[in-house]
């Protein structure tokens, strides 16, 4: 990296072709990586901050009624993360992991860490949402070795709160598991159906 740095003194990005270009790109991606898995911990709180800040970054989506179901905290936890994590990787691109399919949602390689988001809706409770979260541990432990850790991260609609703090202890006494983060938001409202005219 100080040889790098050495040779890129006075140089413009002007001069470089486009494959020179890359290549420095390439570097710099991997190096940034190879820092940030030095100082994993940091990474790791830093990622727990974002998604604790995760009301604020989808005011947008809140306030549109857009956060309906897992897919859509899925799109919002990839778009916050993404920008400050090159290499986050989704589900598609994950492992498969035993005969039951365990994908988690995302995987972060410089951290070795899983992330797996879940939605809590009226026809899914808190208990529900635990039981999911058991199975996949299970899964994730018997299945993986590049991964370390898995990061729960639940948007809960519902404001089951006094089931957060037994969710996050049972949770946090299970092998592997780097934390559970519990976000509280509101249901998403249901469009209006239009009025049938009267003949």
């Amino acid at each position: 990296w100080t040889a790098l740095q050495g040779r890129l003194t006075g140089i413009r990005v002007e001069d470089l072709g486009f494959h020179e270009l890359s290549l420095l790109l390439v570097v710099l991606k991997d190096n940034w990586a190879s820092g940030l898995g030095i100082n994993r911990a940091r990474g790791v709180d830093f990622v727990k901050a974002t998604l604790r800040d995760f009301l604020p970054c989808a005011r947008r989506d809140v306030k549109a009624g857009l956060i309906r179901n897992e897919a859509d905290v899925q799109r919002i936890v990839w778009s916050i993360l993404r920008p400050s994590f090159p290499d986050l990787v989704d589900e598609d691109y994950l492992p498969k992991f035993g005969a039951k399919n365990y994908k988690p949602d995302f995987g972060i390689p410089s951290l070795r860490l899983l992330i797996e988001a879940k939605y809590v809706s009226a026809s899914k409770s808190i208990g529900d949402i635990q039981d999911e979260l058991q199975a996949d541990i299970v899964g994730y432990r018997e299945s993986t070795s590049e991964y370390e850790a898995i990061l729960f991260f639940i948007y809960d609609t519902r404001g089951e709160v006094a089931a957060h703090t037994e969710l996050h202890r049972v949770m946090k006494e299970q092998p592997n598991v780097e934390d559970v983060i519990v976000v509280v938001g509101p249901a998403a409202s249901v469009p209006a159906q239009p009025k049938e005219k009267r003949l």
